[in-house]
């Protein structure tokens, strides 16, 4: 009678050790446009530890022109989590971006950062800005003596724009017109002088 051939006992596979694991809700946080020199509404990210084991962490740091608040300590224990609460306040038009940045014991973590600012910038054109000559004109002449000016809106968004007063040590003998109540982004009006 043949030797029944003995059933191997299967070898339990260990359970994994504790660790520590380090997440954040999202890699990338976009803002929406913003006026230059106001405060956008806040954006969360939220680090979360996925391990069994405490986390360490430094304080979280952001780069650019956006600001954080935080109720991160410098720990978290396993499934906890803490919240960072980004704005974004445009120094200027035209696109931003920066970082915000976790140190943790289980690894680093960066969140890149965006956002535009909007706003009307106008430029005159053509002609030194801080300084217009007009030719020589005879006193009392009927004739006046006229000089356009080109200011254009380098901005990303339509604005308006108010003639300044006219100053200096004689003011009476100018004057100035515009059709610059509404100048769209990227286009022009006329500043006659005379």
């Amino acid at each position: 009678t043949p030797t029944p051939t003995p059933t191997p006992t299967p070898t339990p596979t260990p359970p994994p050790a504790p660790a520590a694991s380090a997440d954040v809700s999202t890699t990338a946080l976009t803002f929406a446009d913003t006026q230059v020199g106001v405060t956008s509404a806040v954006g969360t990210v939220v680090l979360r530890n996925m391990g069994d084991l405490g986390l360490t962490l430094a304080a979280p740091t952001v780069s650019g022109p956006f600001s954080a608040a935080t109720n991160c300590s410098n720990s978290l224990g396993g499934g906890e989590e803490c919240l960072v609460n980004i704005t974004f306040t445009p120094p200027n038009y035209g696109p931003y971006s920066g970082t915000l940045a976790f140190a943790t014991s289980a690894g680093n973590k960066l969140v890149q950062l965006s956002g535009t600012g909007l706003a009307a910038d106008f430029r005159v054109t053509g002609t030194p800005a801080n300084s217009i000559t007009f030719p020589l004109t005879y006193a009392e002449t009927t004739q006046a003596t006229v000089l356009t000016l080109t200011v254009q809106n380098v901005g990303n968004v339509a604005g308006s724009m108010q003639l300044p007063p006219i100053s200096g040590a004689n003011p009476a003998d100018f004057s100035a017109t515009s059709d610059c109540a509404a100048i769209a982004a990227g286009q022009a009006c006329s500043v006659t002088l005379s």
